[in-house]
């Protein structure tokens, strides 16, 4: 019997864009559960951004689905991600390693530690990395103020045409650096916008990388 592990961050940070990250989040997670519940394989399910994990007991066959949805749609975006302590801890706890997809916006700064918690116990990570358009391409001009949703303090710029250019080279960087330490470790890196359809993400990017069986 496989078990198949989904995670998704419903840290502040993640209840943002258009289309939001933690709605896409959570389609995504569902499209994935019942994909395995049809295939009659376990599935265990863990949120994490509020002030401790949430956890859906773990389910088989379809009759897991109601469950798995009733879950989903109840979580709340939280204050914090404790990414690292989390993942650590997801590790240490579970009993059966297998296919792990998590869903995040990866905006704690131990993002690293955590994703080497979970290469530890030898699980097939797959990560989503989830922005949204207008973290992608900013529409931004003038003066502005821009607000940390995971708790820092707040910034006072002038946006440019420069300004938008140095960011997108940063966002740039930033993917590319989490891209060469996940195929350092065999992780299945995807940076995914909220605006590319679900639909193709699972039927052909998941599928072709045999996340999907």
């Amino acid at each position: 019997e496989l078990t198949i592990h989904l995670l998704i961050d419903t840290s502040r940070s993640m209840d943002w864009g258009d289309p939001n990250k933690l709605l896409y989040a959570k389609r995504v997670i569902g499209a994935m559960g019942y994909i395995a519940l049809s295939n009659l394989d376990r599935v265990t399910l863990t949120a994490f951004g509020q002030e401790r994990e949430l956890s859906m007991p773990p389910q088989r066959s379809k009759r897991g689905v109601v469950p798995l949805f009733s879950f989903l749609s109840d979580l709340k975006p939280g204050a914090t991600t404790r990414f690292a302590e989390v993942c650590k801890r997801y590790a240490q706890l579970s009993r059966r390693p297998g296919p792990l997809l998590l869903c995040s916006d990866l905006m704690d700064a131990d993002w690293q530690a955590g994703l080497q918690s979970l290469v530890s116990r030898r699980f097939e990570i797959t990560v989503l990395h989830l922005l949204a358009p207008q973290e992608i391409d900013p529409q931004l001009e003038g003066d502005i103020r821009l607000l940390d949703a995971e708790g820092g303090p707040p910034v006072d710029l002038t946006a440019d045409v420069d300004l938008v250019r140095r960011y997108q080279r940063s966002l740039e960087q930033w993917r590319d650096e989490i891209g060469e330490f996940c195929n350092a470790r065999n992780i299945t890196y995807l940076p995914i916008e909220t605006s590319f359809p679900i639909e193709d993400l699972l039927l052909n990017m998941l599928r072709r990388r045999n996340v999907v069986r």
